[in-house]
């Protein structure tokens, strides 16, 4: 059970790399009647979704080291979050017809998915 928690935020950020792409071309896949979670949801609720599929790693980070499923050399995953942030800000920034500024949030969003990963498993080797 405790490979697949630790799998979670993972699984979270690898998502969130989808969720950018599908953001970019939402206004695309709306005008070509495209039914993806994206257009389902709609834009505000995409973005919400895309928010939590950031921020809940670090939650789940959190809770594993205290319940002891993961060492405390894990609190460095935490040095990816301003690459997290910067995602955020620009996704902020975006509105529905503006597809020209969310250019790059999916290779962004796996700079920080990369980050997060390679100071997890760092984290893991330290132990």
């Amino acid at each position: 059970l405790v490979p697949v928690l630790v799998s979670l935020p993972l699984a979270c950020l690898a998502e969130s790399i989808l969720s950018a792409r599908r953001l970019q071309a939402f206004s695309a896949d709306v005008t070509a009647k495209i039914r993806t979670l994206t257009v389902v949801l709609g834009w505000e609720r995409a973005r919400l979704l895309f928010y939590v599929l950031l921020g809940l790693p670090y939650v789940l980070v959190a809770l594993l080291i205290l319940g002891g499923a993961l060492p405390a050399w894990a609190w460095l995953t935490f040095l990816s979050v301003p690459l997290v942030a910067r995602n955020i800000l620009t996704l902020r920034r975006a509105t529905a017809d503006q597809p020209q500024v969310l250019a790059g949030l999916d290779r962004q969003t796996a700079q920080a998915y990369l980050a997060f990963g390679v100071l997890l498993i760092c984290s893991l080797i330290l132990a």
